[in-house]
């Protein structure tokens, strides 16, 4: 082969590659399991929330009745 011929086998070659990996970046469409996998993200992302909402709010509760607690025994030290 000449050097014109290897030159033209390589640009082909390289051309054919860009092709390829363009289309492969194309099917990378959302897709019905790329949908399942978004929805259950945010489930997942409601649900540590919904929990650390209600563990917040249990901490204020055991809070107040400490505080409840402390203030009808008149208790030198309110720090709960």
């Amino acid at each position: 082969m000449t050097m014109n011929q290897n030159k033209t086998i390589k640009r082909v070659s390289m051309t054919a590659a860009a092709v390829v990996f363009t289309a492969m970046l194309a099917a990378c469409d959302d897709g019905p399991a790329e949908d399942a996998g978004e929805k259950i993200d945010d489930s997942v992302s409601e649900m540590k929330d919904s929990t650390k909402d209600a563990m917040n709010d249990a901490g204020n509760a055991i809070e107040d009745a400490c505080e409840d607690v402390k203030d009808a025994a008149d208790a030198e030290n309110s720090n709960c």
